[in-house]
């Protein structure tokens, strides 16, 4: 395996998220070559592009997003390589009430218990790990804002389309910088809403 780490960047980076990225490099470097490309391009489809351009000239047999406000666990690429699927993804939050998972299966939002692996339709592209040949089988542009929707739901339903499943495995729990979301908080809010209890996650 040798794994492109993509970051698209716009802003300055958390000391939260340079930190756990220096673990997590240090813990795919066990399993995997790997090196870190961060593309600062705007809009962010164009420097999504950038990266996978870099994976697949690069000759890497994955590419592993990263979004710069999505604080990854240090050992979720270890988790989702075992896993062994064209695409795979951890689990985030929205970073304010009512803390949805960036998920979807059959148009609904996708309710998450622990570590569970889900095919669904679509999820956010902060924490995803995707096989190289899994773009020479999807035509370009991959990543694109259409019809109010975001770019990472354009190139799933592009992946979908060409065959492939979409994974998300909620054995990984990533955050969203400035928000204290995690998954015990959103089971806990899910449990709230049934009992008509009030949220104990303050907005960030």
């Amino acid at each position: 395996m040798k794994t492109l780490i993509a970051v698209p960047a716009k802003h300055i980076f958390p000391v939260e998220f340079v930190i756990n990225l220096f673990a997590l490099v240090d813990e795919i470097k066990k399993i995997s070559g790997c090196k870190v490309r961060i593309d600062t391009t705007t809009p962010l489809q164009t420097s999504r592009e950038n990266l996978v351009g870099a994976a697949l000239n690069g000759e890497f047999s994955h590419i592993f997003f990263i979004d710069a406000d999505v604080i990854v666990p240090y050992n979720a690429f270890e988790i989702l390589a075992r896993k062994k699927k064209d695409i795979i993804n951890g689990v985030y939050f929205q970073s304010c009430e009512p803390y949805n998972v960036v998920a979807k299966k059959d148009g609904k939002l996708l309710d998450v218990q622990a570590n569970q692996l889900y095919e669904v339709d679509y999820c956010g592209l902060g924490c995803s790990l995707i096989k190289t040949s899994v773009f020479e089988k999807v035509q370009r542009p991959y990543f694109k804002f259409e019809n109010d929707e975001g770019e990472d739901v354009y190139f799933f339903r592009k992946c979908r389309d060409a065959g492939f499943k979409v994974f998300l495995d909620s054995s990984v729990v990533c955050r969203h910088w400035g928000s204290a979301t995690g998954l015990e908080n959103y089971l806990w809010v899910r449990e709230a809403e049934k009992r008509g209890l009030k949220s104990p996650v303050a907005n960030p």
